[in-house]
């Protein structure tokens, strides 16, 4: 079968979105003195160590398997169903395999080779190129739709979006109900985890229930609604993303301002509570990833099949 023009595009713009991402993080770090003297208002470059550069350039590096896949597919005529399967499998591996090798390449370089100062220079260094990591994430989403939209035209049974509808749904539902018991029991995890108990006031375990509530519900409803009801497919492509980046970006500039205005005169313990509590289950934000991107897939499906090839009897509109 040919491959559809559609995908063709959705993958060009992928591989367009990682390069300029790799070249903006390696650009980045280059300069990082006068960026870090721009944002951390600096009097004097801090320059970064042999090490952090070089464990920083690393993990760029991890990134090129994603790339090498996006130019791969754009540069494929055909599709097959085999080809859309390993596709399938193929893609999340490549964009995983950078979280999966990247956390012990970080571990071992900064607890066995750096000192605390190089250290901080890695964290401080991380949190300048973070932005720009975004442009990594919206080319897998890109790829995602492409490697969807692929899948359906090849399988047997053209229906395929209720699957993803559905684990958007269990997902969503899956991540609050676990960070809400994570919050709500704190004391007892953290007694059991870290053998000592820190005092987490219950008026800063309703803030935090508010921001993830603030952060996952949306997501929840808009899964419900589309896998039990009807939305239609831009929709999905995109009230999801501004709904889950929109909000979560909110949030985290409300956060920092509650941090330091507020928790920061509780003392000590409560911030290293809210901490942790905040942290418990760093896997889980994996799956409402996971949940957003099938939310986007099933809209991207929808999208190309009412439009390029709509039912016998059925209009396009959308």
């Amino acid at each position: 079968m040919e491959k559809p023009i559609a995908t063709i595009r959705l993958t060009k713009i992928a591989w367009i979105l990682i390069a300029a991402c790799l070249g903006l993080q390696i650009l980045m770090t280059v300069l990082s003195s006068p960026l870090e003297m721009l944002v951390y208002h600096h009097d004097e470059p801090q320059q970064l160590s042999a090490g952090v550069v070089t464990m920083a350039m690393i993990l760029y590096l991890l990134e090129v398997p994603l790339l090498v896949y996006a130019v791969w597919q754009s540069r494929q005529t055909t599709v097959t169903h085999q080809s859309a399967v390993n596709s399938a499998i193929l893609l999340p591996v490549c964009y995983f395999g950078r979280s999966v090798l990247g956390y012990p390449i970080v571990l071992f370089v900064g607890n066995h080779m750096l000192g605390n100062e190089a250290i901080f220079q890695y964290s401080r260094l991380m949190n300048l190129v973070q932005p720009v990591f975004y442009l990594y994430t919206a080319a897998f989403v890109l790829l995602a739709c492409a490697c969807a939209i692929e899948y359906q035209m090849t399988a047997p049974k053209r229906e395929a979006t209720r699957p993803l509808t559905m684990f958007a749904m269990i997902g969503s539902l899956g991540y609050l109900a676990v960070r809400f018991v994570c919050i709500l029991f704190y004391e007892q995890i953290s007694s059991l985890i870290y053998h000592y108990e820190l005092t987490f006031p219950m008026k800063w375990k309703l803030v935090l229930l508010a921001f993830v509530a603030a952060t996952c519900v949306p997501t929840v409803i808009l899964a419900m609604k589309s896998h039990f009801s009807q939305t239609s497919a831009l929709t999905k492509i995109i009230a999801t993303p501004i709904l889950f980046y929109g909000i979560s970006g909110i949030c985290t500039l409300i956060r920092r301002f509650i941090l330091s205005r507020f928790m920061n005169a509780e003392g000590v313990d409560t911030v290293a509570a809210f901490a942790q509590a905040d942290s418990f289950g760093n896997i889980l934000p994996v799956v409402l990833f996971a949940a957003v991107v099938c939310l986007i897939c099933a809209g991207a499906m929808e999208y190309h099949q009412n439009k390029f090839a709509p039912s016998d009897g059925e209009s396009s509109n959308l």
